[in-house]
């Protein structure tokens, strides 16, 4: 009777702990889970288990960023080092990495040769590239190779947003080596001249001021993004997670990543499954649950 009673008593506390993180006064938890669990492809129902259409609306409304600057057209340097610099990260509740390439002309974007799309360590060594990190998002799942939204790879538009929307979060390199960031319409989209561009998002920082972002957007995850220093460094960033030993990262973690390492423009790109880097020959971060590096359309790389 008494284990009994002691058992009770376990799940009794246990039961308390999870109401008091998802219905108690602190918004935090509550926010936190709702980001993680819409910000997957395949889980999205834990929100909808323990909460309401009308709340899950409110809470990724507060969290998503629309009012954003577009990249300021001033140019960095015209001298670079080759250098490159690799460093580990960690946070709170995540594990990452960082690669810094001093010479900006040296990134590029590299696109899958196939509907089935490569994986980030075949598409970076096929191309003679030295590493790199995953991009862009795909279509479909049975058509990774198949990139999504405006995409621009040797100065010519590849594809384009196919959502009818008429405004697009996108990050490219102009002729310069500048990485231009921000929210552009179609007819803004035909008038630049990219090197290369993928869309995503959010923008994390623009002309050096952090946008506007709640600790708990986009929840917990695995990340990917890409950010330029005052000098023209281009900064390459993946955290990883849904380990054990990494939860993940929000937008608001490595928009502090990319402010401490100097970033005066950053932008998310796909992160999930798909992030993933390549450096010094071998992956060296991955996609969760310890599986392999998934089949991308897209990845950032430098030589």
């Amino acid at each position: 009777m008494k284990q009994i009673k002691k058992i009770l008593i376990v799940i009794f506390a246990l039961v308390t702990v999870v109401v008091f993180f998802l219905y108690g006064p602190i918004d935090y938890f509550r926010n936190l889970w709702i980001n993680t669990a819409m910000n997957t492809v395949n889980y999205k129902f834990l929100a909808d288990v323990f909460y309401s259409q009308s709340t899950i609306d409110k809470v990724m409304k507060q969290s998503f960023v629309n009012n954003v600057e577009n990249t300021h057209d001033d140019l960095p340097p015209t001298q670079y080092s080759d250098k490159v610099y690799y460093a580990a990260l960690g946070g709170t509740t995540f594990k990452g990495h960082i690669i810094k390439i001093e010479n900006p002309k040296s990134v590029n974007l590299l696109v899958a040769g196939n509907q089935k799309g490569e994986l980030i360590e075949d598409l970076i060594q096929s191309n003679n590239y030295l590493g790199g990190i995953n991009a862009s998002g795909y279509i479909a799942e049975d058509k990774r190779g198949d990139v999504w939204g405006y995409t621009v790879a040797d100065g010519k538009v590849i594809n384009r947003c196919d959502r009818g929307e008429n405004q697009h979060f996108v990050c490219g390199m102009n002729q310069n080596g500048k990485l231009v960031v921000g929210r552009f319409d179609d007819s803004e989209l035909e008038q630049s001249q990219f090197l290369w561009a993928v869309e995503f998002g959010p923008v994390l920082i623009v002309n050096g001021k952090e946008n506007e972002i709640t600790y708990t957007s986009g929840g917990l995850a695995p990340r990917s993004a890409i950010g330029q220093t005052k000098d023209g460094a281009v900064l390459l960033v993946v955290t990883e997670g849904r380990k054990l030993d990494s939860l993940g990262a929000t937008y608001k973690d490595i928009q502090t990543i990319m402010s401490k390492n100097g970033a005066v423009d950053a932008f998310m790109l796909d992160g999930g499954s798909s992030a993933g880097m390549y450096y010094d020959g071998k992956v060296i971060s991955c996609a969760d649950y310890g599986e392999d590096t998934r089949r991308i359309p897209t990845c950032i790389a430098y030589k």
